[in-house]
């Protein structure tokens, strides 16, 4: 696992900004974090840095940031013209820089007069896609990365890009030149890949089958596949042997469940069984998937976890998993964030979700399941309530020992004695329900035969 060593390429960015933005705004300070610069007209410049924070920038006509009566500089049309002046804006109101990763978003009024900008630091990470080497390198597997906006999935893209166009024919559809950076000329970070340009968001998946047609890729690399018809355009590449490497946003939970991008991993029908199988899960009809993914692996990210990844390696299977029983086999894959001469460590994990849909991850080895979350508060509080033991197994030698311990609950008004069972140490109300559980596990078998023949006879009763 190499060190990861970002260039710097905030310089290009931080000059459309008016001066007293930087000084002032203590932006010096943050750049290695810097995620984004959100203006909007007649409210104060904000910027997000890395960890989620946001924090206001300050003009050098205002009073020290320090200084509590300090007012907020707010965006004006002068400070938008200055900014936004001199780029040029498509259908989808992105711009870029030339031969620069960053992008810029406008907004606009009714009148089609911009009133705010997004001004998105674009980063290049050589090395990033080293986590999944094996995988580029040793297979011809499709690649889907998925998640949230801010987890890296388009810097993994790139960098991926470049580690296969070493030896492939790689060709990139750039929607908003979101990979290669704008102008003609692509930047340096995507290596030998070719790129193709898309006009506008709808005619990516046009796009996608024309560079399968007539460019002849082994390999097409495409960021944030979103609508039904770059599936079925995804589908069409597949078909004809090329390799696609993507993303998309969400989860692969989330896709099995989108109705418009549950192809890419196979989909789901919902079929009628027979009456043999309906007696054993207790409905006619059973979930299935409907036919073979798009994408044979699929790589997890999360905001926040640059240097932890969860992959499947199996789409199809986990997916079948999902749909029986609502778990999935998977790999957290995790690299120091330094590099240092440490690997890449790599865990099986089983995931699963909860009734809140917190994924829980169990990691699993040699047969045997380990949790890996920590304990609720409810569940504390249980094992924290004192607990009288249950009478030995070695202690009840007759009928007239089965005097299981008593557990008061409630108040004084409302105590009520709970039985424990002498061999398992089951909790029960009544002496109903601690029958019918002895009988039932058979419990009463390592039991004295006194005893034995004691619940055997009462078992009725």
């Amino acid at each position: 696992s190499p060190e990861l060593i970002i260039p710097d390429e905030v310089d290009s960015l931080l000059n459309l900004l008016p001066r007293h933005y930087i000084i002032d705004g203590g932006i010096a300070a943050k750049r290695n974090d810097l995620i984004e610069f959100a203006l909007d007209l007649g409210r104060p410049p904000m910027f997000s840095s890395a960890g989620g924070t946001r924090e206001r920038l300050l003009s050098s006509s205002t009073a020290d940031s320090n200084d509590e009566n300090a007012q907020d500089y707010v965006v004006t049309k002068a400070d938008l013209q200055h900014i936004l002046g001199g780029l040029q804006f498509g259908e989808d109101n992105r711009a870029g820089i030339e031969r620069c990763l960053h992008r810029i978003s406008c907004m606009r009024n009714r009148d089609g007069e911009m009133v705010g900008a997004t001004l998105r630091v674009g980063r290049y990470v050589p090395g990033n896609a080293i986590m999944i080497a094996d995988l580029l390198h040793n297979s011809n597997a499709s690649i889907l990365f998925v998640g949230p906006p801010g987890s890296a999935k388009t810097s993994i893209l790139r960098d991926a890009a470049r580690i296969l166009s070493e030896k492939d024919a790689v060709v990139i559809v750039d929607t908003s030149c979101e990979i290669g950076g704008a102008g003609d000329i692509p930047h340096d970070c995507i290596g030998n890949s070719r790129r193709m340009q898309v006009r506008n968001i709808q005619s990516q998946a046009k796009v996608m089958v024309e560079s399968v047609q007539n460019h002849t890729p082994s390999v097409i690399v495409i960021d944030e596949i979103g609508r039904r018809e770059e599936v079925q355009a995804a589908l069409t590449c597949k078909e004809r042997g090329v390799r696609i490497i993507a993303s998309a946003h969400g989860s692969l939970r989330g896709l099995v469940r989108n109705s418009a991008l549950c192809m890419l991993v196979g989909g789901s029908d919902v079929v009628t069984v027979g009456d043999m199988a309906a007696r054993k899960s207790g409905s006619k009809l059973k979930t299935e998937r409907k036919g073979s993914p798009v994408f044979d692996v699929i790589v997890e990210l999360d905001r926040g976890k640059l240097h932890e990844w969860q992959v499947v390696l199996h789409t199809g299977a986990a997916v079948d998993d999902i749909l029986r029983h609502g778990k999935y086999h998977a790999q957290i894959r995790k690299r120091h964030p330094e590099g240092k001469e440490s690997g890449i460590e790599i865990h099986n994990v089983t995931c699963k979700a909860t009734d809140g849909n917190e994924i829980v991850k169990e990691q699993y080895s040699a047969g045997t399941l380990q949790m890996k979350r920590e304990k609720t508060v409810e569940e504390q509080q249980i094992a924290a309530k004192p607990r009288l033991k249950p009478a030995s197994v070695k202690n009840v030698v007759s009928a007239n020992d089965v005097r299981w311990g008593k557990y008061i609950t409630g108040s004084t008004k409302d105590r009520k004695h709970l039985k424990h069972c002498p061999v398992c140490g089951r909790i029960n109300k009544t002496n109903k329900g601690m029958m019918a559980h002895v009988i039932a596990t058979k419990c009463y078998e390592q039991l004295p035969s006194e005893v034995n023949r004691f619940f055997l006879r009462n078992k009725d009763g």
